[in-house]
């Protein structure tokens, strides 16, 4: 592969995971940042943005010292497109293999990967009307999560996993549809003035974690989970 190729291939992948991690959209505002990072000129990154030329090893040392990949993920020779930086590793959360969880625009960057680690399971142990059997659920496992109305929550009582939904999280107190058991219930949880539900309530409610669902990968067939 010639050198205008892989410096294309290479301005391609550094934009892409820049925007990414939410970096600005602008390519003024995205040089200035890329050259703070990793300190060169603005124009010197500007010449890798565009794919004008291709980094000395010692800026693309830099840039993957920065960003934590590998420098095969801009200059490899496969025509494959290059491993996504906002995919996770994702544990079962009743055993099983680990997943790979890879989120869609409009979730990755801040959510879900600064709110802690990842869990999958499948959609038959949760009861809800939205939520299939065969579906993955990956959820984030938090002892103090962030309350938020009309999100879905796993919540785990002892290593009982169940769903329950935010109806209301209004006047320091979240109110949570519990679907455990034949009826739905309330669930009412003081929250702190972050509208967080502290690790401490949820001790004093015997509750180990109560985790945002992040979200769902459907099965486009019917098969039977493994008991």
């Amino acid at each position: 592969m010639n050198e205008t190729l892989l410096a294309k291939r290479f301005s391609d992948r550094l934009r892409g995971l820049l925007r990414s991690l939410n970096y600005p959209v602008r390519a003024i505002d995205m040089c200035r940042a890329l050259a703070l990072d990793i300190e060169v000129d603005v124009s010197r990154a500007d010449h890798l943005l565009s794919g004008n030329s291709l980094p000395t090893w010692t800026v693309l040392a830099a840039i993957c010292a920065k960003y934590q990949v590998e420098p095969g993920y801009f200059l490899d020779a496969s025509e494959t497109a290059p491993p996504n930086p906002k995919a996770q590793k994702v544990r079962g959360a009743t055993g099983g293999e680990d997943i790979i969880w890879c989120p869609p625009d409009g979730i990755g960057g801040t959510f879900p990967q600064s709110i802690g680690s990842l869990k999958w399971m499948s959609g038959g142990l949760l009861p809800h009307d939205n939520i299939r059997r065969t579906d993955v659920v990956v959820y984030a496992e938090s002892d103090s999560p962030l309350v938020v109305q009309d999100r879905a929550y796993v919540l785990d009582r002892d290593g009982e996993l169940t769903t329950v939904l935010c109806v209301n999280s209004h006047g320091r107190m979240g109110v949570f549809k519990d679907y455990a058991g034949e009826e739905p219930r309330d669930l009412l949880l003081p929250l702190l003035n972050n509208n967080a539900v502290s690790s401490a309530t949820l001790k004093r409610e015997g509750i180990f974690s109560l985790g945002p669902i992040v979200g769902t990968m459907r099965m486009s067939h019917t098969f039977t989970w493994p008991q």
